[in-house]
Order: structure tokens, then sequence, then C-alpha cells
């Protein structure tokens, strides 16, 4: 048909039907079909060595019935167009074994009159466009991503029964936004954002066949959530997340996260990585990242698979978000500061940074402070936009505070949202004017001294047990890296071999 086909009953009577035979080819435009009371207008196309397809709209009107059901395998229907249901049920598609494919060049759509729509089989192959849902879809069989993107919605949801499963799946085709499984068989959930294909699954699922997991991938920071984590972790990713969580019931089960290079900003090292779960539930702050282990990571630097060390029983009651960490500086997975140091130098404070990776950078901002609360811009730096090789840079302040200052690095990225690093402390001015002062935040604590290099330090608790100790290697400074005390008053003390000076901290 060069135009459109209609099939309506327009008062009430005998069934009136539209039937494609086997081995049959029947193309057209749009395709309505609808009729006064249930069932009164059929199309059936139950063949599946037929070939229907419609560069148009297909819409099922009240009182029509599209019937794909076949013996094993339905028919199948190609859609160019928008798909509408206007009947009272998802009953006026009989899609048993039958199959939709979606293959316009532009957008394209699911509609309903508010129920969930039921297909055995979906596919897409789409030459452009995306196919975005305004009703809630349930597969049944298989979903075939082979182009274009699903949009879905917290309640335009796309859901894959028990037993159903997905074909494909790249860059260029995936679930953009969140989807539903239900069952307890392992799953990998085809999402992604952002031109991303980037899966996570669902594994040694303990639950019945009727409970769900839902799951929708983030290319943005994780810090959003917070920034604190368990002492294990070293950082977790700035570049993506996802969230994993109970739909219906309490099923237990291993998560599976992806990375992909350049997308999850390197990772370099696979015995390091781990897998993170954000739990607001952390007393006394409002959360914490916590470290679900590394089960065994497969892969490659450029793509791999890491599923949690041990099957998850907690999730939080409203969204629970993962993401990829480290316990090392390795693994550079957000735009990792290799390094990022402030120090006395003449005149001046002379401060570098250095990042292994960076993605969607706009600008370092460096700040300074007099107390470490307000802080000042000193001076900005254009970022590498996205890059995942070494990038050094160094700027002089000319005009430091004497005294002790605090520095500081924010990074903005290029849609405005910024991070801030942590705080350096910069004694200026004479050595042996500088009074012993001992800051820190998390397990990254800083002396600053009047002391040369080689003198002797030692961390005491209260009772005057020696907890550890060693040799300062720089002038009138000593970094802790991943300090782990338990929670108290300690003293720090400091000697040359002529002066002593300690200094009391609370941990």
């Amino acid at each position: 048909m060069g135009g459109p086909i209609t099939v309506q009953r327009t008062n009430a009577g005998a069934q009136i039907s539209l039937t494609v035979l086997g081995n049959s080819t029947l193309t057209a435009t749009n395709f309505t079909i609808q009729g006064t009371a249930a069932n009164e207008a059929v199309f059936r196309n139950e063949v599946p060595g037929n070939t229907v397809s419609f560069s148009g709209d297909l819409t099922i009107g009240t009182g029509g019935l599209v019937d794909l059901a076949g013996a094993g395998v339905g028919g199948t229907i190609s859609i160019a167009g928008n798909y509408s249901n206007a009947g009272p049920t998802e009953a006026t598609l009989d899609e048993t074994f039958g199959t939709l494919r979606f293959n316009g060049l532009g957008s394209q759509s699911i509609s309903t009159t508010g129920f969930q729509e039921v297909m055995t089989n979906l596919s897409l192959n789409k030459a452009s466009g995306s196919l975005t849902l305004n009703a809630p879809v349930a597969v049944g069989g298989v979903l075939t991503l082979t182009t274009g993107l699903v949009n879905t919605t917290a309640t335009e949801l796309l859901t894959m029964r028990a037993g159903s499963s997905v074909s494909g799946g790249s860059d260029n085709s995936y679930v953009n936004g969140p989807m539903e499984k239900i069952g307890n068989t392992n799953f990998s959930f085809p999402v992604g954002k952002g031109g991303e294909y980037r899966p996570c699954g669902v594994s040694s699922i303990s639950g019945s066949v009727t409970d769900a997991f839902r799951a929708e991938y983030f290319p943005i920071s994780a810090a959003v959530w917070g920034s604190t984590g368990d002492p294990t972790l070293h950082h977790v990713s700035t570049c993506e997340y996802w969230t994993i969580d109970r739909s219906v019931g309490t099923p237990n089960a291993v998560v599976s996260l992806t990375w992909e290079a350049p997308a999850s900003c390197g990772v370099t090292n696979l015995p390091d990585l781990r897998v993170a779960r954000w739990d607001d539930t952390a007393l006394p702050a409002p959360g914490t990242w916590r470290d679900r282990g590394n089960g065994g990571a497969v892969g490659t630097f450029a793509s791999g698979t890491i599923p949690t060390a041990a099957v998850q029983s907690l999730f939080n009651a409203t969204t629970t978000a993962w993401t990829l960490a480290s316990i090392t500086q390795s693994n550079p997975l957000p735009i990792t500061l290799l390094e990022f140091n402030a120090k006395p130098e003449g005149t001046v404070v002379r401060v570098e940074w250095a990042t292994a990776s960076e993605r969607d950078n706009a600008l370092f901002t460096v700040e300074r402070s007099r107390d470490g609360v307000v802080f000042e811009t000193v001076t900005e730096v254009p970022g590498a936009g996205t890059s995942n090789a070494l990038q050094t840079y160094t700027e002089i302040d000319l005009a430091p505070h004497a005294g002790l200052s605090y520095y500081r690095l924010r990074q903005t990225d290029v849609d405005g949202t910024s991070t801030v690093s942590n705080m350096v402390a910069v004694m200026f001015g004479e050595l042996h004017e500088r009074p012993l002062v001992i800051f820190g935040d998390g397990t990254n604590w800083t002396a600053v001294h009047r002391f040369s290099a080689g003198s002797t330090y030692e961390i005491m608790d209260m009772t005057g047990r020696r907890i550890l100790g060693g040799n300062t290697l720089m002038d009138g400074r000593t970094d802790f890296y991943g300090l782990v005390l338990s929670r108290g008053a300690y003293v720090f003390r400091v000697t040359d071999g002529e002066h002593v000076e300690s200094q009391r901290f609370v941990y």
C-alpha cells in the first residue's frame, strides 16, 4: 500500500479482520485498527515468515486487537513511526511469541492509556533517533538492542519479566534511564547514558521469582552523594555511578559493575579495584562509601567487569548508589590528583599538581585561606578537557600570606559543577619562627613545624605509649597519608636532638 491502512468496525456487529497469510509481505504507511466493542476489529500476523512493515504509526483503537501469537514463534511487525494502544488493557496486543521491531529514522514512542504494555520480544534497529516510552512496558522474551536508545523514566519504566533476556547492547544502543528485572536469575542491565553503554548486573540472587531489582547509570561524579569512605578506600570515581535497588521484595545478590576507557577515567590496577556502595545510614555523618570488595575483576585496562566480594544484603531504604573505587592511588577513576602540593620558595609559594586523567575538565582554581574556612582565588588555570594522559601543572602565588595559610585546588567541569581537593598547609616565613601545628581530615594529616629534614618524630597516646614514629622527610613539615588511629587524643612530638616540641591533637 502506498498509503495508510485502516481496519475499522463503525457499527456493532460481526468481527472484521485482516489476516496476513504465510509467505506474505504487507507494507503500508500508517496502520489503524478499531471497533465499537472489544475485539470487533482484528489484525492477525501469526506466521514468522511474513514481512509486515509500516513506515508510519501503528495505532490500536478502542475495540481493536493485534494478534501476533504463533506456535512457538510468532509474527513480527516493523514500525518506523509511533506505537499507540488506546485499548482498555494490554490484552489488545496478543503478543505471545511475537516481535515488535522499531526501525524508524527519527524519534519514536510507545504510548497507552495508562496501563503497562506487554511485549514478548522488543527489537531496536534504528539508523537514528531513539524510542521513548510514554507508558510502562514489560518484555517477557528478548530485548534486542542493535542500534537506537530506549528512553525511560521512573514511571515510564522498562521491565524485563522473569525468564526474559537481552541481546546486543553498545554505545549506540542501550536503555537510557531506569529499568527493572523481575526474577531470581542472573541478569546484566543494558543501561547507559550520554553516548556510553555502561552495563551493571546482579547474580547469585537469593529471592523469589516475583522479586525485582531496578538499575540506572549516571555519567557524573559519585561525589554528589558524598566524599567520605571506609578507611580501606583511597578514592571513589568522580566520573560515574549506578543506582541498583530492590524494587520488589527483599532479594540479595552479588552486584557487578563494569569499566570502559575513557568513560571510566582509567583502570590501571585490577587487584586494587573495588566496588563501593553509598550507605546513607552511616552515623554520625549523613553517609559514607562502603568497601564491598573485589570478587574477581576480569578484563583489561580498556574494559572489564568487577563483582562484589560477597552477596549483598544491605540496600538503602530509598536509592542505593554504587561506583568503582580503589584501595590505592592506582586506578585513576576520578580526575585523579596524583599529587597536589604547595611550598614556600623564596619570596613566593609554588603550587604544583598532576592528574592521571581528566574528563570534561574546564578549569582549575588555586584557592588560599588564612583559616581553612574562607578561601580566596589565587589563579585560574584551563583544564585539559578530556584526557587519559599524565598532565602536570605549576603555578606561583606571588603574594602569599605571612604565617600559616591553607591551599586547595578547585576543579570545575564544563557544566559548571566543581569539586575541591584536600587542603595543604603552608607556613610562610623563617623556619625558626614556625609554631608546631598538626591538623587533618579523615586519614590524611599534616604537621607543620620548625624542624629540618631528618628530625625524629613520634605519635603517642595519652598514656605515653608510642604508636608510630620515623624521620621527617622535608624541612618544616611532615605529612601522614592513610593514618588510621582509634578515636581519641594523641600527642605528636618532634626533635632534632637539641630541641623538642610536642602538640596534642584529637583524631
